[in-house]
């Protein structure tokens, strides 16, 4: 009787109620009993319980008494959904699983490499973790390769390590599982999937501008996840504001919470990854080598660790550590070709030695003196930006035995360059010059 009823009554709402809200508020519901005039129904969360309450309820009832023929009341509570539900097998709802799209980092953000250019934003996500809802949504966005996702999983890690419910799931995905469920009207096996989280990461977010039904869908998704306090993480390679083809509602709800751009890893901070990457796949590197995979040119953090795979299966296919050798074979090979003619080492030493009026053997060699070693940097420094040479090539180009020389020249000059307007002018004219020759 409860199941002819139940049925008969999900068919009634097709006609009452949208299939998206149907598929939220409806389908999750179980009948548990009817007796002396009482419907009684169990939803699997207070917000829902309100929710179907304050929308729901007097339309529903009406059917249930065009359907029986007499006044039928509602009630409905939160929980009981272990009692068997009185349905046919099929119709059984799908629950949510603590589970990602990919395998979890198991790392968390406790050992998330963390520098300068992402210190605030692993804060936030530390916040976030503490107090769930607070900032939402927690919107992180920047150039591929700057971290984005590690971070977002390293969060969802961190919920799902305490027994929440979470689900990872990218904007291709979404849409394409979306499509899917339109083919097959199985709406309820959709929605069911974003029913009761605690939190959703959705990565690349930007994949579903210009998809008007799919961000529709993803919009009523997003206010039921936000109006029961679930965290919302999205993941994005453009801000909002550069985001055109989105509809406007949904934009607006992106900018509610909290905004952080991923910046690209600098010197400190890819050394740390090289370092946290080494570690896990047992691969010992010494400080010099981690030095040179910091001070790279290689700004996409995927491209790092592969290369740094490639640099364990080196070491264990070839039983031996790993050298600078090996580096220079892999690593610079990411550095950014230009369409001009390379310019060559001597090249800018020559540029330096007349810049600054000193013969190449005071360039080279070891003299302390200002007025040699700082064109000896700043010389370094042009090298390691404007060639193709590795640090070791340069190191060998100043009759240096060890590249960590090099590697702190350019770091010095660096950080000279933004605080000493003389030497960032110098900088200007030398690297003018260097340019200018070669065109």
């Amino acid at each position: 009787m409860l199941e002819k009823i139940w049925k008969e009554l999900e068919n009634l709402l097709e006609k009452e109620i949208t299939p998206i809200n149907r598929a939220l508020w409806i389908s999750p519901l179980i009948p548990l009993d009817l007796t002396d005039g009482i419907l009684r129904l169990s939803s699997p969360s207070d917000f829902m319980t309100q929710y179907f309450k304050s929308n729901y309820q007097k339309i529903t009832e009406d059917l249930l008494r065009d359907l029986a023929g007499e006044e039928i009341r509602i009630e409905i509570s939160t929980g009981d959904h272990g009692l068997k539900r009185s349905v046919s097998p099929d119709k059984a709802i799908e629950k949510p699983t603590p589970a990602v799209s990919e395998a979890p980092s198991n790392r968390g953000l406790r050992t998330f490499a963390t520098g300068e250019e992402n210190s605030f934003a692993v804060a936030a996500c530390r916040q976030v973790l503490k107090h769930p809802g607070k900032w939402n949504p927690l919107f992180l966005y920047g150039k591929s390769g700057t971290g984005k996702t590690h971070l977002a999983k390293a969060l969802l890690e961190e919920f799902a390590m305490r027994g929440r419910k979470v689900k990872y799931t990218t904007g291709h995905e979404f849409y394409n599982s979306y499509i899917a469920t339109i083919s097959t009207g199985e709406y309820r096996g959709f929605y069911s999937a974003f029913t009761g989280l605690d939190l959703l990461v959705l990565d690349d977010v930007q994949f579903l501008q210009g998809k008007d039904k799919t961000q529709e869908t993803f919009f009523n998704i997003f206010n039921t996840l936000f109006d029961s306090g679930a965290q919302i993480v999205l993941v994005s390679q453009q801000h909002p504001a550069q985001a055109a083809r989105f509809e406007s509602a949904l934009l607006s709800r992106f900018t509610w919470g909290l905004l952080y751009e991923m910046e690209v890893a600098g010197r400190d901070l890819k050394r740390e990854i090289s370092a946290l990457k080494a570690r896990e796949m047992e691969l010992t590197l010494s400080d010099g080598i981690l030095d040179i995979l910091g001070s790279s040119d290689i700004t996409d953090m995927r491209q790092l660790e592969g290369c740094i795979k490639r640099l364990a299966a080196i070491s264990l296919i070839e039983e031996r550590e790993i050298t600078e050798r090996d580096i220079e074979k892999d690593i610079f090979s990411f550095s950014p070709k230009s369409e001009k003619t390379p310019i060559e080492l001597s090249t800018v030493q020559n540029a330096v030695c007349c810049f600054y009026d000193i013969s190449m053997d005071d360039l080279v060699n070891a003299g302390r003196e200002i007025k040699y070693s700082k064109p000896r940097q700043i010389a370094m420094y042009l090298a390691k930006k404007h060639t193709n040479a590795s640090f070791p090539e340069i190191s060998r180009s100043f009759k240096k035995k060890a590249h960590s020389t090099v590697v702190n020249a350019v770091s010095k000059v660096e950080k000279l360059r933004t605080r000493d307007i003389q030497v960032n002018q110098e900088l200007k004219k030398l690297e003018q010059l260097l340019l200018d020759g070669i065109d």
